[in-house]
C-alpha cells in the first residue's frame, strides 16, 4: 500500500517548511537556571522587605520617637526663651476687672440702685441728649454730602 503522490508530495513540503528549533539543551538549561535565579531573589527581597519593615516600624514607633519622648521634650523648653508681650486685651481685661468689681461693691452696698426711677430718669434724659447731638451730626454730614 502507497500513498497517493499528491498527498505524498504535499506532506513532505509541509515537513521541510516547518522552521525547525535549533535551541540546545544547555541554552534550555541556562534560561531555565535564570528564571529560578530571578524568582529566588525576588522571593528574597520580598522577605527582606516584609521582615525590615517590621523592624523599621518598631524603631519608628511612637513611644521611641524624640519628637514624642517627653524628656527631650522638657528639656527644649526648658532652652527656650519665651517672651509673651500682652496687648490692649490685658489693658482691657484690668480696666473692666476694676469697673466689675466696684460695680458689685457698689450693688452689694447700695442695693439695686439701678433699678431706682430717678436714675432711670437720669440715664433717659442722657440718652435723648446723646440722640439729639447725633440728629445735628448727621444734619451736618448730609449737608456736606449732598
Amino acid at each position: 500500500m502507497e500513498p497517493d503522490p499528491n498527498f505524498a508530495r504535499r506532506s513532505l513540503a509541509l515537513i521541510l517548511n516547518t522552521p525547525q528549533s535549533s535551541t540546545s539543551i544547555f541554552s534550555r538549561k541556562f534560561f531555565d537556571l535564570i528564571k529560578f535565579s530571578a524568582a529566588l531573589g525576588l522571593a528574597t527581597l520580598l522577605m527582606v522587605v516584609v521582615f525590615g519593615g517590621l523592624s523599621i516600624l518598631k524603631t519608628l514607633s511612637p513611644t521611641s520617637l524624640t519628637s514624642l519622648d517627653t524628656d527631650s521634650l522638657n528639656k527644649e523648653i526648658s532652652n527656650m526663651n519665651i517672651s509673651i508681650q500682652l496687648s490692649s486685651n490685658a489693658r482691657y481685661y484690668d480696666e473692666s476687672i476694676d469697673k466689675i468689681t466696684m460695680a458689685l461693691t457698689n450693688t452689694a452696698q447700695n442695693g439695686p440702685n439701678h433699678l431706682n426711677p430717678s436714675v432711670i430718669q437720669n440715664e433717659l434724659q442722657k440718652l435723648d441728649d446723646l440722640k439729639s447731638s447725633n440728629k445735628t451730626l448727621d444734619d451736618i454730614l448730609n449737608d456736606l454730602v449732598l
